[in-house]
């Protein structure tokens, strides 16, 4: 699509669209450490650095891991604790992006290396200043993550991921590394080997821009809050005011002023050590404010210090003084501002935006698959990147009340719009409100993707599926025919899916294309309760006899995988025909739809009760649980960071230790015996009898 770009190549080109840095800009810089600069050095536990490694590559990651990893040695040196397998040129430009955990600004540094020694480096440093919040405010970077994102791959990543540190050199060989925020998934592949990352209103300052113009090296660093593993990509880089592309990556109708391209030359999903040491997802290890200066308060007197005389000068240290006499009125002001600013570029949701891969998309059309069951076409500028099979969370407005569901993708990875097929469920409140009232150009809020009923296409696999489905369960079954028969020309497909009556087979016209383009490859079987007089197909209903006869009848081989996906009175059935096939377990692979029930027996509280939120020992937050509602929706209503899904008891996500009190779960849902045992819930299906805690587990490496 953008094979052919416009490049900006000179300074004149860049300061024409982004204009020069004005001057209180360039003039809190500074080129020694004060008071401040060591106290924030003093309490930050992480930072983003940028080298060049001994062969000159430029690399990016996160060091640190705890307070103190900066030692501050004098006004102009430091020296900073990275690692063993950080190993810049004795000489060479580095630059650091010094983050405090709950604040917005950040301290930026450049220098040289002086030396190093056993993981540690001596670092003179040549300039420093405060770096704004708004890329911390765009991103949502220090909100409680609402998901897993544990999927595997690059494109997954990107997908969910906020935020990245960016590092570039000049001509000279002077290093600068730059933060970047944006809503999860800013960071586009354009193709295999191509990023894009949209330029937004910013300081003016263009540093990475500049560098580029005389060097086109560079590389970064992008996180996913909650997760400790960081996508490391270097290659070349160059600025481009493409309308075309441009225009993919408006927030609300505001187009970035320009984009930056990136051909990879590598990229690697690692996992950091010091993300994980620092806690830094977790906001009970969120700086106190108390114990660091105000940043602007900062900023504000090295602007003083640079501009010694006149009324200038004398409005600096004034907003300095009433920023350290009045920290949290001031501190209100100039956050009410910057809001303001970011919701003029388009960021309206700024404080409210869930974080972790909620993305806003937009409604292009709802098309009506059979009479009960319609799909949703889904898109926001960029492709949509999961395994085949996977499943979306909906978030969704109704009634003034924020309603969650999952539902499984019928589309196919990579495609610029999603497909989400929702069959009418009676009673259900969010299917309900789908096919009543959703309509093409809606706005809905998307988390995903998300589920381990799922593949990743090879080009070169030669694999035999079989495919069981029924009813809506086929929404995630198609999704993994068409990928497989699109991308692998070797592989092989059976399907068997059970309907009450034609009418009701969802995706009828697509089966049939399939069946017709891919021949032998695609082995298409419906079954249905109440076949029309002319049907030269399976008839009855799914049950364990009729699955055996049509098992048996397909004869697939030892070494074919089973997805079974559908009503749990089918899933049971499959369960029981497999056995008596002699079906390995390992080869058998269940999605379940069936949402649990709330038992009739239920002795759920008819009063609010206290719920206490824990982790790694420490307390993170705490609310009260309204009659009727799960321990899942009081603590996403008081914005405690819960992990969920699917929000149905059917993915296992919200899985947490009940360390006091008592809950009743509606059944059946996916937590096993032994997880019981030891003391697990699932917060999504969970009631509180009495006064609750809950611990969050740690994510495992």
């Amino acid at each position: 699509m953008f094979l052919v770009m416009h490049r900006l190549t000179s300074v004149a080109e860049v300061e024409a669209v982004v204009g020069r840095p004005i001057p209180a800009v360039t003039m809190k810089q500074i080129d020694t450490l004060d008071e401040g600069c060591r106290l924030v050095l003093a309490r930050s536990p992480i930072a983003g650095f940028g080298w060049r490694d001994e062969q000159g590559a430029p690399c990016s990651d996160f060091v640190g891991g705890r307070p103190g990893f900066v030692r501050v040695d004098s006004a102009t040196r430091i020296t900073v604790e990275v690692g063993e397998n950080v190993q810049p040129r004795p000489g060479s430009g580095v630059s650091f992006v010094f983050l405090l955990p709950g604040v917005g600004e950040t301290l930026r540094l450049n220098g040289s290396v002086d030396g190093r020694s056993r993981g540690r480096l001596s670092i003179h440093v040549e300039e420093g200043f405060v770096h704004c919040p708004k890329c911390i405010l765009r991103s949502g970077l220090w909100k409680p993550s609402r998901g897993s994102h544990r999927e595997h791959g690059i494109a997954a990543f990107l997908a969910a991921s906020p935020f990245a540190v960016i590092s570039s050199w000049d001509g000279s060989g002077a290093s600068d590394t730059s933060p970047r925020g944006d809503p999860a998934g800013f960071i586009r592949l354009l193709d295999a080997c191509t990023l894009a990352i949209p330029d937004r209103k910013g300081n003016q300052r263009a540093d990475t821009f500049h560098n580029l113009l005389t060097c086109d090296r560079i590389s970064l660093a992008a996180v996913v809050p909650g997760r400790h593993d960081v996508l490391h990509v270097r290659g070349t880089a160059y600025i481009t005011d493409e309308p075309g592309l441009l225009s993919t990556m408006a927030l609300k109708g505001k187009e970035p002023h320009l984009a930056l391209c990136v051909r990879i030359e590598h990229a690697a999903l690692v996992a950091n050590a010091a993300l994980r040491e620092a806690r830094v997802w977790q906001p009970s290890s969120h700086v106190n404010r108390a114990e660091v200066p105000d940043l602007m308060a900062l900023a504000a007197r090295h602007l003083a210090r640079n501009q010694d005389r006149g009324a200038k000068a004398m409005l600096f240290r004034s907003l300095g003084r009433l920023l350290g006499a009045f920290p949290a009125p001031i501190r209100r002001l100039l956050d009410i501002g910057f809001r303001k600013d970011l919701a003029k570029e388009g960021y309206e949701e700024v404080e409210t935006r869930p974080g972790l891969g909620t993305r806003k998309v937009r409604v292009v059309a709802v098309r009506r698959e059979t009479p009960e069951a319609v799909t949703l076409l889904l898109e926001d500028g960029a492709p949509f990147h999961f395994r085949a099979g996977q499943y979306f969370t909906l978030c969704l407005d109704i009634d003034g009340e924020k309603v969650r569901r999952a539902y499984s993708a019928s589309s196919m990875p990579g495609e610029p719009r999603l497909a989400l097929t929702i069959k009418r469920v009676a009673g259900g409140r969010c299917s309900s409100h789908v096919h009543e009232r959703v309509r093409a150009g809606d706005s809905i809020e998307l988390i995903g993707p998300s589920g381990s009923f799922a593949i990743e296409h090879r080009p070169t696999a030669s694999r035999e599926l079989v495919l069981i489905a029924g009813g809506s369960g086929i929404t995630p079954i198609a999704s993994i025919a068409q990928t497989v028969l699109a991308h692998e020309p070797s592989s092989r497909i059976a399907l068997l899916y059970g309907n009450r009556s034609r009418p009701d087979v969802i995706f009828a016209v697509t089966l049939e294309r399939l069946r017709s383009e891919h021949g032998a490859r695609f082995r298409l079987r419906h079954v249905l309760e109440q076949p029309p007089e002319d049907w030269s197909e399976g008839t009855g209903v799914l049950d364990e006899a009729t699955l055996r006869v049509e098992l048996e009848r397909l004869g697939p081989s030892p070494d074919a995988h089973f997805f079974v996906c559908g009503p749990e009175p089918m899933m049971k059935a499959a369960r029981r025909a497999f056995e008596a096939l002699a079906v390995q377990p390992h080869r058998i692979h269940e999605e379940r739809f069936s949402p649990p029930r709330r038992s009739p027996n239920r002795r759920a509280a008819d009063r609010r009760l206290p719920l206490l939120v824990e982790q790694a020992g420490q307390r993170i937050g705490a609310t009260e649980v309204p009659a009727g509602k799960t321990l899942l929706e009081a603590g996403l209503d008081a914005g405690l960071p819960l992990p969920f899904s699917c929000a149905m008891g059917n993915c296992g996500e919200c899985r947490v230790k009940l360390t006091a009190g008592e809950v009743e779960m509606d059944e059946p849902n996916s937590l096993t015996q032994a997880e019981r045992d030891r003391g697990y819930v699932l917060a999504c299906v969970a009631r509180p009898l009495s006064p609750t805690t809950i611990e969050i587990e740690e994510e495992a490496e």
